[in-house]
C-alpha cells in the first residue's frame, strides 16, 4: 500500500469515525428527545386521568349525597305520614270518649257547672249561651240555674259537646267547648 492510500484510508476511518460519533450522538439525543416527549405525554395524560378521576369521583360523591338527601327527605316524609296517622287514630278515639260521655247523665250537670261558673265569672252581665244541636234540648234546664236574662241558642259550629257563653254588649266569647279544647290539645300535642 502506498502512503497516499494509507493516509486516504486513514482518512476515511478518521471521518467513519467521526461521522459514527456524531451519528450515535445524534441518535442519542433523538432518543432523548423522544423519551423526554413520551415522559412529557405520559405525564400529560397521566395529570389528564387523574383530574378526569377526580372530577368523576366529585361527580359519584355529588350523586351519593343527592341520593342520601332524598332518601332521608323519603323517611321524613313517611315518618311524618305515620306519626299524623297515629295522632288522627289517637283524636278519634278522644272524640269517641268524648261522644260517649256527652250521652251521660253527669254531661248535662257538667254544662249547667261550667254555666254558672262562667256566669259568676261575670257578674252582673247577661249572656247567650251557645249549645250543639244535640245537647240544645238541655238548654231549659241550664237556663233555669241561671240569672234571668241568659238566652240559648243552637250553634253550628259545635260537634263534640260544651258550651260557648256569648257577652254581646262586652264582645266576650267563654268557649268552653270540647271542639275548642280538642284543637288546642291537638296543636300543643303536634308542637
Amino acid at each position: 500500500m502506498t502512503e497516499a492510500s494509507e493516509k486516504l484510508e486513514l482518512f476515511s476511518k478518521t471521518v467513519f469515525k467521526e461521522t459514527s460519533e456524531k451519528v450515535s450522538k445524534m441518535i442519542r439525543e433523538a432518543e432523548k428527545i423522544r423519551d423526554d416527549r413520551v415522559l412529557g405525554a405520559s405525564d400529560k395524560y397521566l395529570a389528564l386521568a387523574t383530574t378526569r378521576i377526580e372530577d368523576e369521583k366529585r361527580l359519584i360523591e355529588q350523586k351519593y349525597i343527592r341520593l342520601r338527601a332524598s332518601e332521608k327527605l323519603q323517611a321524613n316524609k313517611e315518618l311524618l305520614a305515620l306519626r299524623e296517622s297515629l295522632i288522627e287514630k289517637l283524636f278519634n278515639n278522644v272524640k269517641k270518649r268524648l261522644s260517649e260521655y256527652t250521652e251521660k247523665e253527669e254531661y248535662a250537670g257538667k254544662l249547667e257547672s261550667i254555666c254558672l261558673g262562667i256566669a259568676n265569672e261575670h257578674e252582673g252581665k247577661t249572656g247567650e249561651i251557645r249549645l250543639s244541636r244535640k245537647d240544645f234540648e238541655l238548654s231549659e234546664k241550664i237556663l233555669s240555674k241561671l240569672p234571668k236574662g241568659y238566652t240559648a241558642a243552637a250553634d253550628k259550629s259545635i260537634k263534640l259537646g260544651g258550651v260557648k257563653v256569648l257577652f254581646e254588649k262586652d264582645n266576650i266569647m267563654c268557649d268552653m267547648t270540647y271542639d275548642c279544647a280538642l284543637e288546642e290539645a291537638r296543636e300543643s300535642f303536634c308542637l
